[in-house]
């Protein structure tokens, strides 16, 4: 599934927008304007539409590239629903309360809240393994994508945990300390899988690169016909320097080295594509 790049230019636009919008509100606050609650909801509202507008632009971006389109397209619902109710649930609180009349109880303001935080906590890890699954990763390194993903469920557990049950002091103690230990294992696993991404390709470049391959041709001074390596050699009959560079055909969704296969569908995404290498 492609989405234009029109789409991800408007999304980091509004992004951007939003973001000098806060900016200005906090100039104002530094000089010591005053804002009213109007303005309040303004500078708040620009904030959760850069959050959002971020969010939105990674589930683009994983619907376009990644492995796990649906994870992209979950983590858009998300973001658009979690958005909406957000920006209505602001605007109630930040109305005056003669026009709103009387508002809800503490109890049903606390489950608003958190119902509110725990769907920007989903939306937020959705868009986080959607960006997981645009790293290609060789088969002896994809353990640690899987182990990221489930180090990130785990934490986003204990959050929605602690959130929702309200532990005492003793009991919290453990939970703060169980958030600790996976956020340094996410940190790592965050690192580990682009590095390991980078490592994918340098490892397909190389094996292309120390193939060996000879190609047949005859050279433009002396007509003479022989057999030249890739990479820099000279002609046998009148020593013309000759350089022979050879693009490798490539997957177009996920870049993967299409040499020597004999299948028309790309191992590693499963995109078809129309001329299959096929070995010599």
């Amino acid at each position: 599934m492609r989405i234009s790049s029109e789409w991800r230019r408007r999304l980091l636009r509004v992004f951007l927008i939003s973001i000098v919008l806060c900016a200005l509100a906090g100039l104002v606050g530094i000089l010591e304007l005053r804002l009213t609650r109007y303005d309040e909801a303004i500078v708040v509202t620009a904030a959760l539409l850069a959050g959002a507008s971020l969010l939105a632009f990674a589930g683009v971006f994983t619907v376009d590239r990644g492995q796990w389109a649906w994870v992209g397209i979950a983590g858009l619902i998300g973001t658009a629903i979690t958005f909406s109710v957000t920006l209505v649930l602001l605007w109630i609180s930040f109305r005056p309360p003669p026009i709103v009349g009387p508002l809800p109880g503490s109890h049903f303001r606390d489950v608003l809240e958190i119902g509110s935080g725990t769907s920007w906590t989903i939306t937020v890890w959705l868009c986080y393994i959607g960006l997981l699954s645009v790293a290609r990763l060789q088969r002896g390194l994809a353990w640690a994508r899987r182990w990221t993903v489930v180090v990130s469920v785990l934490l986003v557990g204990v959050i929605l945990y602690s959130a929702w049950t309200q532990p005492d002091y003793p009991q919290w103690r453990y939970i703060f300390q169980a958030i600790g230990v996976l956020s340094l294992l996410l940190a790592c696993g965050t690192i580990a899988v682009p590095v390991f991404h980078h490592m994918s390709k340098m490892k397909q470049r190389e094996c292309l690169r120390t193939t060996s391959v000879r190609v047949a041709l005859t050279c433009p001074r002396c007509s003479t016909t022989q057999e030249v390596a890739i990479g820099g050699s000279r002609c046998n009959q009148c020593n013309l320097q000759i350089t022979l560079e050879i693009e490798e055909e490539q997957c177009a969704k996920c870049g993967y080295l299409l040499y020597k296969l004999e299948s028309g569908r790309c191992p590693e995404c499963g995109t078809p594509f129309v001329n299959p290498v096929v070995p010599a």
